[in-house]
């Protein structure tokens, strides 16, 4: 996910918290003051990391011939097209685990591994553990 969507998101979603609870930026109510109001503990942001993280822990546990799998994570025969790479699923994926390919697809098999702790970021000395 970009930086400008992540934004976007942000706006979009603290625009509608504050048009529901009928506040105005006038009014100088920080963000987090009526995230707290209104119980919420996570951005829409970090729920779709969330999200995306365990969806892609199911996909590492399926069998290698499932479409879906081959589909997320990007395999193809055809050729790329010129300039520059678009962004992949998948690069979202390596950026929040500060893994590669191979080592994340490893640690997401194991359930009750370091996978568990989805919304925190994985620690180096965790996955040390498990000899990744």
């Amino acid at each position: 996910m970009k930086k400008e969507d992540r934004l976007k998101l942000n706006i979009c979603e603290m625009k509608c918290y504050r048009k529901m609870m009928k506040i105005s930026y006038k009014d100088m109510i920080k963000n987090e003051a009526i995230r707290k109001d209104l119980k919420r503990t996570k951005t829409v942001v970090e729920k779709i990391k969330d999200r995306k993280l365990s969806i892609f822990g199911h996909t590492c546990r399926m069998r290698d011939e499932r479409l879906i799998k081959t589909v997320m994570m990007g395999r193809s025969d055809s050729m790329r097209k010129r300039g520059r790479p678009k962004r992949r699923w998948i690069d979202d994926i390596l950026e929040w685990t500060g893994l590669d390919t191979q080592n994340a697809t490893h640690v997401a098999k194991e359930r009750k591994g370091p996978w568990t702790s989805i919304s925190t970021p994985l620690a180096p000395t965790v996955l040390m553990d498990y000899g990744v």
